[in-house]
């Protein structure tokens, strides 16, 4: 092979690389935006199909939960500033261990997974609560870390649903929610299941990387056919 029709196989690897570059590019939603949202029951969130389960635990501030279908074996961690009693008989439930209100209470995957959508419960006390909240503070945290946070207005006698959702496939590690203001909170957090939970996987390289390792291999491989013509030519 000439060097000069090598020259052009290298130079069609790297626009190979570039146009997969724009087409991923444009594959991106403008409008993508995530979605924190207050409703009854699942109604405000896609459908989830695994159901959070708690091993039971009295006066920690960091509780194991494990899941119950959806095909998952990854594990979630509560954890708040304060202590915590969780309940794994029936109806999932976290409250505070000293009877009074929970304040603040985070939950995270582990081992890098993540999910696509999540609904809970945040359940009022029905009765009198010393500081009980009137509103809360829900936040996401996405795949990449960034996380944002809308403050809600909650029943402050019954159930309180919400729901954690994208509208791009957008991915999360996990959620957290505060009284506001934090000195507040509610009687206990419940009912948590997830949708689409995902293990860590090895990371994609970037299309330039891709464009790089195409331009590498090229080269080598125009290398290799110089090297073998001119040993051909040595033994003609």
């Amino acid at each position: 092979m000439s060097a000069a029709l090598a020259r052009r196989l290298v130079v069609k690897s790297v626009l190979f690389g570039v146009a997969g570059a724009v087409v991923l590019a444009a594959a991106v939603p403008a409008s993508a935006a995530v979605i924190i949202c207050q409703g009854t029951g699942q109604q405000c969130a896609p459908q989830t199909d695994a159901n959070v389960l708690l091993t039971t635990a009295t006066n920690v501030n960091l509780v194991q939960g494990t899941f119950n279908g959806g095909g998952q074996t990854a594990a979630g961690v509560f954890d708040s500033s304060e202590n915590l009693d969780a309940d794994a008989n029936g109806q999932a439930v976290i409250s505070a261990t000293d009877g009074s209100v929970l304040n603040d209470l985070t939950f995270s995957l582990t081992n890098g997974s993540t999910f696509g959508v999540a609904t809970f419960n945040l359940s009022a006390a029905g009765t009198a609560l010393a500081n009980e909240a009137t509103s809360v503070s829900i936040s996401f945290i996405d795949a990449a870390g960034v996380s944002a946070a809308q403050t809600f207005a909650i029943n402050t006698n019954g159930s309180n649903f919400f729901g954690i959702s994208g509208t791009a496939g957008e991915r999360f590690t996990g959620f957290t929610f505060a009284g506001n203001p934090t000195t507040t909170g509610i009687a206990d957090f419940r009912q948590l299941r997830l949708g689409n939970v995902q293990s860590a996987v090895a990371a994609v390289p970037e299309p330039g990387t891709w464009a790089m390792m195409l331009l590498g291999f090229g080269a080598i491989g125009a290398s290799m056919r110089r090297r073998k013509g001119y040993k051909l030519a040595q033994v003609a």
